[in-house]
């Protein structure tokens, strides 16, 4: 858990450096929580994987409501959803009396996967934030629905 936070404070300070909208409705509410939950009791498990996983609904209707329609908003709703599915597992594993080890070691890693997707590293890691025209991103939102059905 000490190295999930260590590892929020870096997705602040790059999702920070990053200065873009999609990126700030993603690292405040994702890094508030992780900060603020590891104060919630383990016996208190079940809140913590539900608010988890409403937290990153709330930043999915975030992003689709208020950043512009780009190739980043869409990679960070998709891990949003990742987290969903993530709570998901460890609320289960929680359930079943399994130690948290495969939780916190599958976050660490979409931690990770976070900070390089919002690291600029290229020119086309920057033009990731770029607005996509509709055509695209419908496209994009189509295909990966029907990437979900499979």
């Amino acid at each position: 858990m000490c190295l999930n936070l260590w590892l929020c404070t870096l997705l602040l300070l790059v999702g920070c450096s990053n200065l873009n909208r999609a990126t700030g409705i993603y690292t405040l509410p994702t890094c508030s929580f992780t900060f603020l939950g590891y104060y919630i009791p383990d016996s208190f498990g079940t809140i913590y994987y539900i608010a988890a996983a409403i937290n990153s609904l709330m930043i999915i209707t975030l992003l689709a409501k208020y950043a512009p329609r780009s190739l980043l908003s869409l990679t960070l709703q998709s891990i949003s959803i990742k987290f969903i599915l993530l709570n998901a597992f460890g609320w289960v594993m929680y359930m079943l009396y399994q130690p948290a080890i495969y939780y916190n070691m599958l976050a660490t890693i979409l931690y990770l996967y976070t900070i390089t997707e919002l690291m600029p590293t290229d020119a086309n890691r920057v033009t990731r934030a770029t607005t996509l025209d509709s055509r695209k991103s419908s496209f994009l939102l189509y295909s990966t629905k029907s990437l979900s059905k499979l």
